[in-house]
C-alpha cells in the first residue's frame, strides 16, 4: 500500500531500506588496489557501482559494521607512511557507503601499538599489535566513537607472538 507523508511516498522509503550492498577488493598490482561497492535493489539488480583507488600495498581487508549503524563498512589495511609517522607501517582505513558512494570514515595512523593485523569479531574491531621493538604483542578490542576506533580492552597484553595469535584468532 502506498501512502504519502509530507509528500514522501512510504513505498519509496521501504525500497531504499531494502537495498543491499557488497564491497569487493581487486588487486591491480603490488601498489594499486581498487575497492568496489555494489548497491543492489530488492530484486538483486545492481543499481549503483562505485570505486575507490588505493595506491598503497594492501595487506588485509574485511567487511563489518564497525560503527554500529547496521550497515557494513569496508576495513582496509594498507602499508604507507603518514605525515606524522614518516616510517612505512601498517595502517587501517575504514570506508562506508554514502548514498551509493564509497567515502572514508576513518583513515588512521595508529591504534594502540604497531598494527600487525585486524578483524571484526562480534561487532568490535580486534587488533593484533606489537611493541615498537617487535618483541612483545597484544590483542586489543575497539568500539567506535564519533572520531574513530575507541579502545575498549586488551584481551592479552605484553606477551609472545604465539600466545597473542591464539587469542587474536579466537582459539
Amino acid at each position: 500500500m502506498i501512502r504519502t507523508f509530507f509528500g514522501i511516498t512510504l513505498l519509496w522509503l521501504a525500497t531504499c531500506s531494502a537495498r543491499a550492498q557488497h564491497y569487493r577488493l581487486e588487486h591491480v598490482n603490488d601498489t594499486l588496489s581498487v575497492l568496489l561497492l555494489e548497491t543492489k535493489d530488492a530484486q538483486g539488480r545492481v543499481v549503483q557501482r562505485d570505486r575507490w583507488r588505493l595506491t598503497y600495498p594492501v595487506y588485509q581487508w574485511c567487511e563489518g559494521d564497525v560503527d554500529g549503524d547496521g550497515v557494513a563498512e569496508a576495513l582496509v589495511g594498507v602499508v604507507k607512511a603518514t605525515r606524522f609517522s614518516p616510517e612505512k607501517d601498517r595502517r587501517l582505513f575504514v570506508f562506508h557507503n554514502v548514498k551509493g558512494h564509497i567515502r572514508p570514515l576513518w583513515m588512521g595512523t595508529r591504534l594502540g601499538g604497531r598494527l600487525v593485523d585486524f578483524r571484526m569479531v562480534n561487532g568490535r574491531l580486534r587488533s593484533l599489535e606489537m611493541s615498537n621493538d617487535g618483541s612483545r604483542f597484544a590483542v586489543g578490542e575497539y568500539g567506535w566513537s564519533r572520531f574513530g576506533p575507541a579502545f575498549k580492552e586488551y584481551l592479552i597484553f605484553n606477551t609472545t607472538k604465539h600466545e597473542s595469535m591464539e587469542v587474536f584468532q579466537g582459539k
